[in-house]
């Protein structure tokens, strides 16, 4: 955290502790590279945000924003999205939002944005995940369970119906008449409709025999499926 401190510190020419601004940032991470991660610290305001962006346009891998809670976690994320532009490849990392001896289970959408925030650090793809520090202490389960518990389905190819259906039950999906929430999915003949954790949309599989013949989003609300078929 020294180097880090003083690396900025020399580039902007002010010494630590240190007030840091938005420009100053490339200066850190345009010397020689280390193997070591860059630690940038005391921010003050949304300059932490404009950290973020500028460090995630020049760096081709992941990074981690650790923010004092949730909320604050939300509005990074929401602030460097608008710095960007865009939102892509820009997730949070929430907390479950129940104690420990809770007698309720945390929310389905907190759970499937952390399923989506897991998956997407087990790629290594460049981008930014924020999350606050009580929530990074938690224990998590290891990248061969999140792989393990993961899907991907594509058009065209063979798929058995039945031993999707059965791979979601023990996944934990919830067999339902109408899917509305994540986790839930139905089964009505030849048509899966699945509401996938870390997914935006439901969508709704046809299959022909054993080949998924389409893919669609559909909303939960009217149950109307996009006439725009998905390619996997």
């Amino acid at each position: 955290l020294r180097r880090a401190e003083s690396a900025v510190g020399r580039s902007s020419g002010i010494g630590v502790p240190f007030r840091v601004l938005p420009e100053s940032i490339p200066d850190a991470v345009s010397g020689k590279k280390s193997k070591e991660p860059l630690k940038i610290s005391s921010l003050p305001g949304s300059a932490m945000s404009f950290a973020a962006a500028e460090l995630s346009s020049k760096h081709d891998g992941m990074l981690l924003v650790i923010t004092e809670d949730t909320a604050s976690a939300e509005r990074m994320l929401a602030e460097t999205a608008d710095i960007l532009g865009t939102d892509e490849n820009l997730l949070c990392f929430p907390g479950y939002e129940t104690l420990p001896y809770d007698s309720f289970a945390p929310r389905q959408d907190v759970i499937s944005e952390r399923a989506e925030a897991l998956y997407f650090l087990r790629t290594g793809k460049k981008g930014v995940v924020f999350a606050a520090a009580d929530t990074i202490l938690q224990r998590l389960p290891p990248p061969e369970f999140i792989v393990k518990s993961s899907f991907i389905i594509k058009k065209g190819e063979e798929r058995d119906p039945e031993e999707l259906r059965r791979f979601l039950s023990d996944s934990g999906y919830l067999a339902v008449e109408t899917v509305m929430e994540h986790g839930e999915f139905s089964m009505r003949g030849s048509i899966l409709d699945v509401f996938p954790m870390g997914a935006m949309h439901p969508c709704r599989i046809d299959f022909f025999d054993t080949e998924v013949d389409s893919i669609r989003f559909f909303d939960p609300e009217t149950q109307r499926s996009d006439k725009r078929g998905l390619e996997g």
